[in-house]
């Protein structure tokens, strides 16, 4: 594959599968190697269907803006925001209405028209603070 498909490839990833959660897209983009991105999860297609169907019944508006993507070769690397609304339970968090915008990035590496191998990388503890399950201020302020 070309450098631009692999790039069309990803952003397919984050528009169709992330941000839209067309769960059935998966089947078609991941490889069945692709590693699991959370722990308890399966690898290849299934394992994504269920992160992307864990984060969209947190945040059923969820989106993924891919600010930049750099690519070389079979590897692209990605530059992006995460934004929604709180209206559901996301890993055993009550839905608390707050809006989020968390940036990340994430690499991949592509192998013909397949995600073999793949990063999504972003400050958890900035975004489980931010749903009031880990209130990193308060702690701080009771040490000081």
């Amino acid at each position: 594959m070309s450098i631009e498909r692999n790039k069309q490839l990803v952003f397919r990833f984050f528009e169709e599968l992330m941000s839209l959660g067309h769960t059935e897209v998966a089947d078609e983009i991941i490889g069945p190697d692709f590693p699991p991105q959370e722990k308890d999860l399966k690898p290849g297609p299934e394992g994504i269907k269920a992160y992307v169907d864990a984060y969209h019944a947190g945040f059923p508006d969820l989106r993924y803006d891919v600010q930049s993507m750099v690519a070389e070769g079979n590897q692209v690397a990605v530059r992006w925001t995460m934004t929604g609304i709180h209206e559901g339970e996301f890993m055993g968090i009550s839905p608390t209405s707050e809006p989020i915008s968390i940036p990340g990035m994430s690499f991949f590496d592509v192998e013909g028209s397949r995600l073999i191998q793949g990063w999504i990388i972003y400050d958890h503890l900035a975004l489980y603070e931010k749903l009031g399950a880990l209130p990193m201020t308060e702690r701080v302020a009771q040490v000081e």
